[in-house]
């Protein structure tokens, strides 16, 4: 017996120990003739890796060789990562077998795991040959590229979208510039392999060849009245154009307003390129004069009535063009404004004003009996009131075109002036009285402002009762031309009196008055400058001057 690591054992006899070496070496034959077909296997599973390697290079070259310039860095790159992928994995999958064969020869595995082993690495590298392949394919595809006039304009799909296209433009850029417009461009195709994110549809195509037509432009056009007067490339631009015109004309408060008269817009749209100016022209054509102020000259001889009749001018409107002019004094010779200069752009300001003015008193007529008709007496004197009237003033173009009362607030009220008159009947005696008692005489009878005056005016407040110079018949009783309101007594075969410019009659045709009776009121119709009442005396219809027959 002898003393082992485990302990004291027998030692075994020699014939034990000579069959036991023979079957050592039985055993260490059958073994390695395993591993050696172990190893061959490896190698051949490595060759077919070397293979399917350079089968995904050759389809990874294809890929690049189809693509762009600017994509063959990323082509490359993918076919180094699969190498590397390659190497990497036939690296690791020659290790695996080894290591398999050696736990196969320990553990007598069966050669069928080395053999799926194989199966397996084939199938992931047709996988992979096969994603890139698909890829490639779902990535790129072939374009027809189009230059025009030497200018590349992108890639579509077939010739006819970009004769359509050209044809669909033309029609366009027709409707926007108002005349006909055909393209004609020097198209040229070439047959490329591009990316398929690259290639225009008919719509895109179509809108890339609109937008190189230098003839239209993308602007902010501005209209007056729908007609196009510019166009600039910012908005803000547009605005601060008009906003610089109505700032010649500054609010004073917050009632105050300004705008223009005209329809003024701003839109967004593609119009003719010739439309297209800068801030200061456009700010140069919108203020310029498309009528010229207009004067003439007053003439002493032809006078105020003749010179407003020939130029279609009313009194009221002359004066409020003519602020500074003193029509009282007015000289022979002077320039008159009749109509104000018409920029292309007009302006309306509206001005809040106050002013004081006076309140008219009214006249209350009372009854006397012991009073022959006709005849009139105050009993009470009328006093004006004082009121402040705020009005809204309109100016056009810096010219006053209106005046237009909002309220007025009395200050001082009007005391009303209270008259008996007589109610006794008094007939004709063939003389001549004021047609108004007390009433002053504003224009005689003669010359004036170049013309000739044929008979007296009376001033006197609004409604205030005109008499019967003289007892008769009336002949005429309503509107008669320049006159306005117009009454005519028949005093006799010889002589007749006119009342013109009244408010409103109080009688008729053929009513008899007596010297005295109210046959109307004064006002101010026709051709009036103020409340008064023309007063004629005729003979056999020829005039007189009413001074050589009126009495008190």
């Amino acid at each position: 017996m002898t003393d082992g690591i485990l302990g004291r054992h027998r030692a075994p006899s020699l014939r034990l120990r000579s069959g036991k070496r023979a079957f050592t070496r039985l055993h260490a034959i059958i073994l390695s003739r395993r591993y050696a077909a172990a190893c061959k296997r490896a190698a051949r599973m490595a060759r077919l890796s070397r293979f399917l390697h350079d089968v995904h290079l050759a389809v990874s070259a294809a890929a690049v060789a189809a693509m762009p310039v600017r994509y063959a860095c990323a082509g490359a790159a993918v076919a180094v990562a699969g190498r590397a992928a390659v190497f990497s994995e036939l690296a690791g999958e020659c290790g695996l077998r080894a290591r398999e064969g050696f736990q196969d020869i320990l553990s007598r595995r069966p050669v069928l795991t080395l053999r799926g082993g194989r199966i397996r690495t084939a199938g992931m590298c047709v996988f992979a040959a096969a994603a890139v392949v698909i890829f490639t394919v779902s990535m790129y595809g072939t374009g027809l590229e189009v230059v025009m006039d030497g200018e590349p304009m992108g890639y579509v799909h077939r010739q006819s979208e970009v004769v359509t296209s050209i044809g669909s433009v033309s029609a366009r850029v027709s409707d926007i510039l108002g005349v006909p417009y055909v393209m004609q461009p020097d198209v040229r195709y070439r047959v490329s392999i591009v990316r398929r994110s690259k290639i225009f549809d008919q719509r895109e195509f179509e809108q890339k060849l609109f937008e190189s037509v230098g003839a239209v432009k993308l602007l902010h056009v501005l209209t007056v009245d729908g007609e196009t007067v510019g166009a600039l490339t910012s908005r803000e631009a547009v605005g601060m154009v008009l906003d610089g015109i109505l700032a010649q004309y500054p609010t004073e408060g917050e009632t105050d307003t300004v705008g223009f008269t005209q329809d003024v817009r701003i839109e967004f749209r593609y119009t003719d390129a010739a439309h297209e100016v800068t801030a200061a022209r456009l700010t140069e054509k919108l203020t310029e004069e498309v009528r010229p102020a207009v004067y003439d000259t007053f003439s002493a001889s032809e006078g105020l009535d003749a010179f407003c009749r020939r130029n279609g001018i009313t009194w009221e409107r002359l004066e409020m063009l003519n602020p500074d002019v003193d029509f009282a004094e007015l000289a022979d010779g002077h320039s008159l404004l009749l109509n104000g200069a018409l920029p292309f752009l007009s302006v309306a300001r509206g001005h809040q004003i106050r002013f004081e003015v006076e309140v008219p008193f009214e006249i209350e007529y009372r009854d006397n009996t012991d009073m022959y008709k006709g005849e009139e007496r105050v009993k009470v004197e009328g006093v004006n009131g004082m009121a402040i009237v705020t009005a809204e003033e309109m100016n056009l173009d810096g010219q006053v075109v209106s005046v237009n009362e909002q309220y007025r607030t009395v200050t001082l009220p009007p005391v009303t002036q209270i008259v008996e008159q007589g109610t006794k009947v008094k007939y004709a005696l063939g003389t001549f009285r004021y047609p108004i008692s007390g009433a002053r005489l504003t224009s005689p009878y003669g010359k004036r402002w170049g013309g000739f005056h044929y008979g007296m005016d009376f001033g006197a407040p609004k409604n205030t009762r005109i008499r019967a110079s003289d007892g008769g018949k009336i002949i005429f009783a309503g509107w008669y031309g320049t006159y306005g309101n117009l009454v005519i007594i028949q005093h006799s075969s010889q002589y007749k009196t006119y009342y013109a410019h009244c408010n409103s009659i109080d009688v008729k045709v053929g009513q008899m008055v007596a010297q005295g009776d109210t046959i109307a009121r004064v006002g101010s119709t026709g051709r009036s400058t103020g409340y008064h009442v023309h007063f004629e005396v005729r003979s056999y219809d020829k005039p007189l001057n009413p001074a050589n027959y009126l009495k008190r």
